[in-house]
């Protein structure tokens, strides 16, 4: 049986991967790996606050639903959600920062024309919107539908029922189609 140190296990959990042909897997493995037995040994984490951690995920993760992500709360809480769309999508000089899909977010939603009604079936009392999405330079952003940033704030007037008309898209009004 092998033995290791406070050092050496790093390196042997790490060349567990070795044989992974998987080059980015292996390369974000090699780095959470790193980072995170860095962590125990910089804070000495004891066994009970491991179990206390370990029992933290397990909560969260029994009472994730196909409609309730704690994972991902947890993810937005620690600031990651942020973190990786930001380095992913930094943003220009002058222009909005990204932001985390919203809880209205509809992936496959459907791509709408300009002007589109958006509450199509949905009970209440019709409110018309109407604005303009600016690129850094005040020139009308193309495409800015796309952009998770671009998705302000008056969504929240859209159903947050999944397949439910009323959706915001990609295609959302404010697009220039």
């Amino acid at each position: 049986m092998r033995e290791f140190d406070e050092k050496s296990i790093t390196q042997a959990v790490i060349e567990r991967l070795s044989e992974c042909e998987d080059a980015r897997f292996k390369r974000v493995m090699t780095s959470l790996i790193t980072h995170l037995h860095d962590f125990v040994r910089e804070v000495k984490l004891t066994e009970s606050e491991w179990l206390t951690a370990i029992q933290f995920l397990t909560d969260a993760g029994k009472t994730c639903t196909d409609k309730r992500q704690e994972l991902i709360l947890l993810s937005d809480t620690l600031g990651v959600s942020v973190l990786v769309i930001t380095v992913n999508h930094p943003a220009d000089q002058g222009s909005v920062e990204s932001t985390v899909l919203g809880p209205f977010y509809w992936e496959g939603a459907p791509d709408l024309p300009r002007g589109s009604n958006l509450a199509e079936g949905v009970k209440g009392e019709p409110t018309f919107y109407s604005g303009r999405v600016l690129g850094a330079s005040a020139g009308f952003a193309n495409s800015a539908s796309s952009e998770p940033a671009f998705l302000i704030s008056l969504i929240a007037v859209f159903s947050p029922t999944p397949g439910m008309p009323g959706r915001l898209s990609d295609g959302s009004p404010l697009s220039p189609r």
